[in-house]
């Protein structure tokens, strides 16, 4: 500990040189500490050498003095971020880790896997690094691909923060920075934290509403927990449980690595040492979360509607998985509860997509299916005629 605490000192003269965060000293410059004699004779390439070995040294004791665990993590943010709320507890600056509305595994574990990066690359303890979940505490409890990730870490909903906790957050008096993660626009009602976005690591379209001053990874790979964990394996910071975290999204969005439209070289490479790390594989994740959305079925149209739900103004984009469009069609009702959604949250247009998997004599094929809801049938037919 005291190795890494000095030797932190030192971290402004680490230089990255390779993609996965291997260190040495800028040429012109040599660490505070004894240098080891080399046995034979001294030249700059044996110098090299050894700055090489000192600073490999400092990254693996710096990594072991970080953080124990992401539930430790968690842990110590909410009863800093409490602190700080009662004024027991001061800091110079706030950065708010922020997912998307939809709260899937790709938003959460993106945002947490991010904040958890931002406070261990920190080079001192004077900023509160904030992870928020983009929904309202009550609606994790139908995250159940979430829940089921969130437990076998052992994190409770209590060492989360939530939405109702931007404000907050924002009125402390301190300067905040917003980093997004798995979106690139604010969503609507939070467009007032736009001229604080410093960072951005998403895999969508990218909208560029975001101040040009902003550090932005925007790339066309299955999922954001992709960029994430190339992040984290860069700085030398994977662990089985970072790497378990961020394989289930992964696994998820890419349909275990197997929809062409979705797996890209890049999710396949990082997707194989998560796994690897975490000794998982890809079809035990995949059964897992497969049997966590079958709880899905359980709830009521609304809540299914809410579980993956994204607000554009006048309309709305609810995605539902392992759901057929004839599976939703049987239930009772529904006319009027999609309706009675449309109603609640003041929009015009409802676009309905689900996507299951169906099993054909080749194997399982991917099927996607779209219903679209307004009360102007012109708008409809035309849109029809359109698709």
């Amino acid at each position: 500990e005291a190795l890494a605490a000095r030797l932190g000192e030192l971290g402004s003269e680490i230089e990255r040189i390779d993609e996965y965060g291997y260190a040495r000293v800028a040429a012109n410059q040599t660490p505070d500490v004894e240098p080891v004699e080399p046995s034979g004779e001294w030249t700059p390439e044996t110098a090299r050498a050894l700055r090489e070995q000192t600073f490999k040294a400092y990254l693996d004791a710096k990594q072991g003095a970080r953080l124990a665990s992401v539930k430790d993590f968690l842990r110590e943010t909410k009863d800093r971020y409490q602190s700080v709320v009662r004024g027991t507890a001061s800091v110079k600056k706030v950065m708010l880790v922020l997912g998307n509305v939809s709260a899937d595994p790709d938003s959460v574990f993106s945002t947490i896997g991010l904040a958890y990066l931002e406070k261990a690359k920190a080079s001192s303890d004077d900023t509160l690094v904030v992870p928020v979940l983009n929904i309202k505490p009550e609606d994790l409890r139908m995250r159940f691909e979430v829940s089921l990730v969130l437990e076998k870490m052992r994190i409770q909903p209590a060492d989360l923060l939530f939405s109702d906790d931007i404000d907050t957050l924002r009125n402390l008096g301190y300067p905040l920075e917003v980093v997004l993660a798995d979106h690139n626009k604010l969503a609507i009602g939070q467009e007032f934290l736009k001229p604080n976005i410093r960072k951005i690591y998403d895999h969508h379209t990218d909208e560029q509403d975001y101040p040009a001053s902003a550090e932005v990874k925007i790339q066309t790979v299955g999922s954001t927990a992709t960029l994430v964990a190339d992040e984290i394996i860069r700085e030398r910071l994977l662990t089985p449980e970072l790497a378990r975290m961020l394989a289930y999204p992964v696994v998820k969005d890419t349909f275990k690595f197997e929809e062409p439209s979705k797996a890209t070289p890049k999710d396949i490479e990082i997707g194989r040492r998560l796994l690897e790390s975490a000794n998982l594989s890809s079809e035990d994740v995949w059964r897992e979360l497969k049997d966590a959305r079958r709880r899905l079925t359980q709830l009521s149209i609304n809540d299914i509607l809410e579980a993956d739900y994204k607000s554009y103004g006048h309309y709305g984009i609810a995605a539902i998985q392992d759901i057929s469009l004839k599976d939703l069609a049987a239930r009772q009702g529904l006319l009027n509860s999609l309706k009675e959604f449309m109603r609640r949250k003041q929009i015009e247009t409802l676009l309905v997509f689900v996507y299951y998997q169906q099993e054909t004599g080749g194997g399982q094929v991917l099927k996607r299916e779209l219903l679209v809801l307004n009360e102007d049938r012109d708008l409809i037919a035309r849109l029809g005629n359109f698709l």
